[in-house]
């Protein structure tokens, strides 16, 4: 578990805790109490994949936050870009379903979706563009299986 290595203790056992509670549901009941649906198997380490990315995205947005991006994307409701870009990027770097992305940010699939459809529109803009490029760079460069050639050779 090479993602897990990164994280410090006490944040992986909470996420792997939520992840044991959801990965599981309630037995006897479908997901959400809904009828007809099946529970939700979660990987753990598709959580802390999850995560991972959220933590990268914060990171380099803070770091771009007044050079790159256009200035009233940068002022309005950071962490909620922020989010956004993670989730967006976690379904298109890592292919992960929409449910899994949900689960891992705490927040229903309809949501996610919509955060991935706003960063797929925002995207024309090419400053926004660019700052999404280099954050999938960064992602690939954390998830690249070893002794793949890197991007830049």
């Amino acid at each position: 578990m090479a993602v897990a290595s990164i994280a410090n203790n006490a944040w992986l056992s909470e996420v792997l805790g939520m992840a044991g509670g959801l990965a599981n549901a309630l037995p006897g009941k479908s997901a959400r109490g809904r009828p007809g649906l099946t529970p939700l198997r979660l990987n753990p380490v598709d959580l802390v994949s999850c995560r991972v990315v959220w933590r990268l995205v914060t990171e380099l947005f803070v770091a771009a936050c007044g050079a790159e991006l256009p200035a009233a994307m940068a002022r309005r409701r950071p962490h909620c870009h922020m989010r956004q870009i993670a989730m967006y990027l976690s379904h298109v770097m890592l292919s992960l379903p929409y449910q899994t992305i949900a689960a891992a940010f705490g927040l229903d699939r309809t949501t996610v979706m919509h955060a991935c459809a706003v960063i797929e529109d925002r995207r024309d803009d090419l400053a926004y563009d660019r700052f999404i490029e280099r954050c999938e760079r960064c992602i690939m460069a954390v998830f690249q299986p070893f002794g793949q050639p890197h991007a830049g050779r």
